[in-house]
């Protein structure tokens, strides 16, 4: 348990530290040294011995004697000095792992296992607002000497937590002379049932003790920071690809229109009012480019499979595609063509396109990877191990485009008239240039997940690296009711909470720069251009701190215990109960898929009809031809799929051995006899028990809530 609990420390500080990639350069850390003031010293903490801290952690969590076995670790983590605390009671079979500083901050808590009771969902014994209020004690007692102000958070993420666990998960925010802190985070795990704390999470890389943290002293204006963005890294109205499975788990490419900039995780230096890029988008450019091979079934050909066979029967010869590559690349005959593949260049392609994949090595230094498209050898991937840059020469901007633009028209014929270069490829780095270009469909549309990506030695004039994807066939999207791009600015400064912040200088752990940035709660900067809605980089709706309400709560009889569904966040989705209508089968499966799938983005969205059934589906809730979404439900309907829920199916298989304490039904199968006398006795299904009668909304809650309580 103790090397796991070190395990998970070490592993969230490099995941951390990996959400910075691109920091200010160093000459110009020298530049504003002047603007990094000391505001707190080593000297200004006090030390306490071991002993202290061990007796301090165990009056907070009121650790007795029943916990016979501990263990104490010193750790190091640069040039910060913690102590990991362990204690175990045999008898109980429990363990409680803790993370103190020196000073006596408590910086991780778990208790294992957690002991609420999760047996009875609806009997909670606290609120989310005296989980609150326990949280922010706790928070008080465990950190005493930081540096920081530490604020209660909006839930974010903790939102959709809280309602699926057994705990409420209260989130804090560490602060400086009220500037947040990038990723300066502390999360409290409250058990609801018990009112115990099960678990404490902090960053605790931020709690070194000689921290110095950049001056505000003549900083640009948010407002400035909003403009340098929008002409850095500007939002486009984009082709947002999402891929899918059907209920045969083939793959499927829809797309949506949203506005998105071309780099997520713009930092904007609020001195020199450069823009650097924290999580760069070149990433998901090369990604989209892993070839794949191509299966050849070696009984029937399918009719993609036989039309596969003819194009490669028409594409050039691998002696072409050498000669071609040796070409672009100066590849000598001493580097030998090692290997080569002919087929798609991503298994998930629409086009079909063929594209030759060769690999050239000398067995010492060189190795050349080429692609090349098999019908009219247009490059699609140069990287030449080769290849190299002079790191004490700085890149010249225009040089680089020019350079970049005739190697791409000499070796990519025309593609050039179908992208665009975006604004932030223009910034100098030190010995190499980037340069992005986007698939541009028309004067405001692109697709940001095409493109091209170069690597430019200006020095030597040479391409160190080529890379571009293929352009997808795209549906034709509706652009009526978009909302304006002034609309989405507005919405993407809001929804992701662009703000100045301190951001931990990961070449000194000490030091904390200004910069206007994004929050990162989200880790996607996507909006729906049609309704505003935030969404992740599948196209789902982000509504992690939103929760189920209704404006008709009073006019159910059921109000408690729907209450208590809304505590799991279970219920209906278009924010009334209309409890004496009759139950449509599309609204009854959205409560049981937040059951089996409580962790799905669209849970508290308009979940798309086909997703919803496929995923029912594949567990066996309803028959394909069942579906029909706004069919009205009987009992029976109801029998059925919560009988399936349970995984009781097969006890209907079993022929007519149910004794019907119901009455006599007639016209009912064994099978249906089955569902209702088994959904029955289990005290799920509403009275009257009448096969053929038309639930009401009302009681499909009731009955979920039965389910509920039955399935402890």
């Amino acid at each position: 348990m103790k090397n796991r609990f070190i395990l998970i420390s070490i592993i969230l500080l490099t995941l951390t530290a990996c959400s910075a990639k691109e920091k200010v350069k160093d000459e110009d850390l020298a530049k504003t040294e002047s603007n990094t003031v000391e505001t707190s010293a080593a000297s200004a903490y006090v030390l306490k011995s071991k002993e202290e801290l061990i007796e301090n952690v165990k009056e907070i969590f009121n650790i007795d004697d029943s916990f016979d076995e501990f263990e104490l670790t010193e750790q190091t983590t640069n040039d910060y000095d913690m102590l990991i605390l362990n204690w175990n009671n045999k008898e109980q079979n429990e363990s409680i792992n803790v993370l103190v500083d020196y000073y006596g901050n408590i910086l991780e808590y778990a208790k294992y296992p957690q002991n609420g009771d999760t047996k009875n969902f609806d009997k909670a014994t606290i609120s989310y607002e005296e989980a609150v209020s326990i949280a922010k004690d706790l928070i008080e007692r465990c950190f005493t000497q930081t540096g920081f102000e530490i604020a209660l958070k909006d839930q974010g993420y903790c939102a959709m937590y809280h309602n699926i666990s057994e705990n409420f998960c209260v989130p804090f925010q560490l602060k400086k002379d009220n500037i947040k802190v990038l990723d300066g985070n502390i999360y409290v795990n409250i058990d609801k049932y018990n009112a115990k704390v099960n678990s404490l999470y902090s960053d605790w890389i931020y709690y070194s003790t000689n921290k110095k943290f950049q001056s505000i002293k003549n900083i640009i204006s948010t407002e400035r920071a909003k403009e340098i963005l929008k002409e850095k890294n500007k939002l486009y109205l984009n082709y947002l690809k999402i891929y899918d499975y059907d209920k045969n788990q083939n793959v499927k490419v829809d797309y949506k229109l949203v506005y998105s900039p071309a780099y997520f995780g713009s930092m904007i230096d609020p001195i020199k009012e450069k823009i650097t890029i924290m999580d760069d988008r070149i990433d998901n450019l090369k990604s989209a480019m892993e070839t794949g091979s191509s299966d050849i079934a070696a009984n029937e050909l399918s009719e993609e499979t036989k039309k596969l066979i003819a194009d490669m029967d028409k594409a050039k010869s691998l002696e072409e595609a050498e000669k071609k590559a040796r070409e672009i690349a100066n590849i000598e005959n001493m580097v030998k063509l090692k290997s080569s593949r002919l087929g798609k260049l991503n298994p998930r392609s629409q086009t079909g396109n063929l594209y030759w994949t060769l690999l050239f090595s000398d067995n010492e230094d060189r190795t050349v990877e080429i692609v090349l498209d098999a019908n009219n050898f247009d490059l699609y991937r140069l990287n030449d191990s080769n290849l190299d840059y002079d790191i004490e020469t700085n890149s010249n901007a225009k040089e680089a485009i020019i350079i970049g633009t005739e190697f791409i028209n000499k070796y990519s014929k025309n593609i050039l008239n179908s992208v665009e270069l975006t604004e932030y490829s223009k910034t100098d780095q030190k010995g190499l240039h980037k340069l992005d270009f986007v698939r541009k469909i028309d004067q405001d549309l692109y697709v940001l997940d095409e493109g091209l990506h170069l690597e430019i030695d200006t020095l030597n004039k040479q391409i160190v690296y080529f890379e571009r994807t293929e352009f997808d066939i795209l549906p034709q999207l509706s652009t009526e009711d978009l909302i304006s791009i002034d609309e989405a600015y507005n919405i993407y400064f809001d929804i992701f909470d662009f703000d100045l912040r301190y951001i931990l200088d990961f070449n000194d752990y000490n030091k904390f720069d200004l910069y206007y940035t994004n929050s990162n709660n989200y880790w996607t900067e996507i909006i729906d251009a049609h309704s505003g809605k935030p969404l992740d980089n599948a196209g789902n709706v982000i509504n992690l701190d939103e929760e189920i309400k209704y404006d008709d709560l009073d006019s159910s009889q059921y109000k408690k215990e729907i209450i208590k569904l809304l505590d799991k966040n279970i219920g209906y989705i278009n924010g009334s109960i209309k409890p004496k209508d009759n139950l449509q089968q599309r609204d009854f499966l959205i409560l049981i898929h937040q059951i089996l799938m409580p962790y799905y983005e669209k849970n508290l969205a308009e979940i798309d009809d086909e997703t919803l059934y496929n995923n029912l589906l594949e567990f066996n809730i309803i028959e394909d031809e069942n579906i029909n979404p706004n069919r009205e439900l009987t009992v029976l309907d109801i029998a059925k799929y919560i009988i399936r829920l349970k995984n009781l199916d097969s006890a209907t298989t079993l022929g007519d051995i149910y004794n019907n304490i119901y009455g006599e039904f007639e016209n009912l199968t064994s099978k249906d006899k089955a569902y209702i006398v088994l959904a029955g006795s289990l005290n799920i299904l509403e009275e009257p028990i009448v096969p053929d009668r038309i639930v009401t909304r009302d009681e499909g809650l009731k009955i979920i809530y039965n389910y509920m309580k039955t399935n402890n």
